[in-house]
């Protein structure tokens, strides 16, 4: 009995050691290499990707950015991490700031350190235990969670090295916005009680096409309103915007409709003394808006614009 507890002692321990030096299969590396896009969402951290192979596939047991299926011109190369003194082994290159909580949780930002060298694509190599996490990331500048796999009953491994793959790209300038109201109407027929307005005055075909000013004076797209399909009681009204001009968020379209012009500014989350009235949010224009036109023939429209240089 001692003798086959010992021979099955040797043939465990031999397995292990085969074990530690299994290199994946070309067939693990093709299913990582192509779903390893497919995780990018939401211009952030993707889902991490498991390398399967015990040791990993090449250069002693640990990625590098050249094994990734995509291209990047730039790596940190490898960086070890002592967990005793929560330091890396080798600063980050200009722009990199990288922390580790509980020698687990990578946490990470770059900002960039001239007009030629914001961050494109990237891919984060994250090594802990036998395994990597890939985390393919577009667009931020910035994460945190980042962790290596699970190891044993379900623990995340603790850090062992981390890697950046990156390309960088020329900075463009953000562009400058500024919120602005808009009201359709006649050029200088401007009103001005409890704030400025403008007023859309139907023709006897129940029709009105008006510029957009924004800020009192930018003109900032159309508005026209005509009957539904020769319907005069059911009105539509298109609101169009100039180049450089977007929507607002939350409710950014108000529509009033008035038999005689309103004393005062229209409230764009009130009714009022109209006696139609509609209004809703938009992501974008055109806007097509159906309103009842209950008698109405003067038409308060006003949108909530952003202008952007």
């Amino acid at each position: 009995m001692k003798s086959l507890m010992a021979m099955f002692l040797v043939l465990f321990a031999v397995a292990c050691n085969q074990m530690e030096d299994v290199q994946p299969s070309l067939e693990n590396e093709l299913i990582i290499n192509s779903n390893s896009s497919l995780f990018e969402f939401n211009e952030s951290i993707g889902a991490p990707i498991f390398w399967e192979g015990m040791r990993g596939p090449v250069k002693g047991g640990n990625l590098e950015c050249s094994d990734l299926p995509n291209s990047y011109a730039f790596t940190t190369g490898r960086n070890n991490y002592d967990p005793v003194t929560g330091t890396f082994e080798k600063p980050w290159p200009a722009g990199f700031t990288v922390n580790v909580i509980n020698n687990k949780f990578v946490e990470w930002s770059y900002t960039a350190p001239d007009a030629n060298s914001c961050l494109g694509t990237m891919a984060v190599i994250v090594k802990g235990g036998p395994g990597h996490n890939v985390y393919t990331i577009n667009g931020a500048t910035s994460g945190s969670g980042l962790t290596a796999p699970l190891v044993g009953k379900g623990n995340i491994a603790d850090l062992s090295n981390l890697t950046f793959c990156y390309n960088l790209v020329p900075c463009q300038d953000e562009a400058e916005c500024e919120n602005d109201t808009a009201f359709a109407g006649e050029s200088g027929q401007m009103l001005n009680n409890k704030g400025w307005y403008y007023l859309m005055t139907l023709d006897h075909n129940y029709s009105a096409t008006n510029t957009l000013w924004a800020g009192q004076n930018k003109a900032a797209g159309t508005v026209s309103i005509h009957p539904k399909n020769g319907n005069s009681n059911i009105l539509v009204v298109e609101i169009n915007l100039a180049a450089g001009f977007t929507l607002q968020t939350g409710d950014n379209w108000y529509v009033h409709g008035y038999t005689s012009a309103p004393s005062e500014r229209p409230k764009g989350g009130q009714q009022g003394s109209a006696v139609t009235w509609s209004k809703g949010e938009a992501s974008s224009a055109p806007i097509t808006v159906e309103v009842n036109r209950n008698s109405a023939t003067i038409f308060a429209v006003h949108v909530n614009v952003k202008e952007c240089k």
